[in-house]
């Protein structure tokens, strides 16, 4: 057998053995389901429903699930009457309609269990939270130490604001001393959580935060100085700022345009190689926009102890900074940079 058969061959093995894992595929062919695993698309979806009891006391169907839904199926009366648990199916729906659309799936997937690092589990209240950061992920880290028992707090304010990125490793699913088997029934099984915004005003936020002002001298350093380095032709190396200073907003998206999405930083890595989301189905998807009520909502959801809240917040005015931003790019560089982000654009119905 030639060498370039023998790889077909373990390509395909490994897109048969990543369906078997998540149940079934992104896909509506009742006989392909069949084939891989052995029942109908009907067969699974009704299996599903035996399997998992309903969170909120109805039924819900989901749409695209390769990891399944927790929901199992969503009660037409529940939706007239409940507004936010019809959005809730909007955004599923969105997503689902978004991923079917790729032909390319394997991009979408996660390829091995480090892709996963972003899936942080609490076993008590059987729910995993996929962490975004510049999505409220510190305060959502300090309640899911909470949640989770790793801290005795009772208000997530009170835990220090560096303690969540420490110990976060600590809730993270793919670390858990359990066999492949077990964590993937968690992610069938468990009600999963999803904070997303828009995508451009995430990045915004990433630059101000890390490169802005003092910003980070770790991502100063770190990326500042290179991609002034590597931009700025004008300039010889020895007038690019040693500290990383300085960076203006259109070296960094210049940067981020010429260098592969899966190797980015994670506080601008798009969803889509974040939290899989065309692998991963999420029944709670939160937006920044009405992140107090979908907090709230998942909160009660999964029955988190009644006095735990997600604390009141201002979000941030980084809206209101997105088009002096976006107005420093050239049209090109604006198509360019949508290229990077159009599934996250696509899959959670923002507009650029």
């Amino acid at each position: 057998m030639c060498r370039w058969t023998r790889r077909l061959l373990s390509l395909a093995a490994f897109a048969i053995m990543w369906t078997l894992w998540h149940g079934q595929l992104l896909t509506e062919d009742p006989g392909t389901l069949t084939a891989l695993t052995g029942e109908s698309a009907g067969e699974k979806r009704s299996n599903a429903t035996k399997r998992i009891s309903s969170l909120e006391g109805s039924t819900v169907q989901g749409t695209h699930s390769t990891t399944g839904s927790s929901v199992a199926n969503i009660n037409a009366t529940v939706t007239e009457q409940d507004p936010w648990t019809a959005e809730q199916v909007r955004r599923r729906e969105a997503v689902a309609r978004a991923c079917r659309g790729w032909h390319n799936l394997k991009e979408n997937l996660p390829k091995s269990r480090s892709d996963l690092i972003h899936l942080l589990v609490d076993d008590r209240h059987k729910a995993i939270y996929c962490y975004v950061p510049k999505v409220a992920c510190t305060t959502w880290k300090r309640l899911w130490l909470i949640l989770s028992g790793i801290s005795n707090a009772t208000n997530p304010l009170d835990i220090p604001e560096e303690k969540p990125h420490v110990d976060h490793h600590k809730m993270m699913l793919v670390k858990q001393p359990y066999n492949t088997t077990y964590l993937q029934r968690k992610l069938y099984t468990y009600t999963k959580f999803l904070v997303v915004r828009d995508p451009y005003e995430r990045l915004v936020s990433a630059f101000r935060d890390k490169f802005e002002g003092t910003g980070s001298a770790y991502y100063q350093q770190s990326y500042g100085y290179h991609i002034m380095k590597k931009y700025r032709h004008t300039f010889r190396g020895a007038d690019i700022p040693k500290s990383g200073k300085g960076l203006t907003f259109t070296e960094f998206v210049r940067y981020i345009i010429d260098h592969p999405s899966e190797r980015a930083d994670e506080h601008w890595k798009p969803y889509s190689l974040l939290c899989y989301p065309c692998a991963i189905q999420y029944d709670v998807i939160s937006k920044y926009e009405t992140l107090a009520e979908d907090s709230e909502r998942f909160l009660r959801l999964i029955k988190a102890p009644e006095d735990l809240h997600f604390p009141a917040f201002n979000p941030s005015n980084t809206s209101a900074l997105l088009s002096s931003y976006m107005g420093r790019l050239s049209s090109r560089q604006r198509k360019a940079l949508r290229r990077n982000y159009q599934k996250d654009f696509r899959m959670f119905q923002y507009q650029e």
